[in-house]
């Protein structure tokens, strides 16, 4: 059974600036974050225990070719996304959401 993905409320922001940044590199590359983003959210949604854990009962799934991961929390009834985050981010502010 597929649990739903919730997304902390900072999680559409953190995705913007990254977004917004990457297409300030280059035209495209936003998109392709976009993208790469999905393709780990599906992962999670799909197999939740594909992505090992950073600490305590968070997991963190890591996007390929751009240095940021989504932390995740697996429930009863749904995937809590606590973060997507750039991996130089201080780990504690990552791990504090609820």
């Amino acid at each position: 059974m597929r649990l739903p993905l919730v997304f902390h409320p900072d999680v559409a922001a953190e995705t913007d600036a990254g977004y917004r940044w990457y297409e300030s590199e280059r035209a495209g590359l936003g998109s392709e974050f976009l993208d790469e983003l999905a393709r780990v959210l599906g992962n999670i949604e799909s197999n939740t225990q594909l992505y090992g854990f950073s600490e305590n009962d968070v997991r963190e799934g890591i996007l390929r070719r751009f240095p940021h991961g989504v932390c995740h929390r697996v429930l009863k009834n749904r995937i809590r996304v606590l973060a997507v985050f750039r991996a130089a981010r201080d780990q504690a502010v990552r791990l504090t959401r609820r």
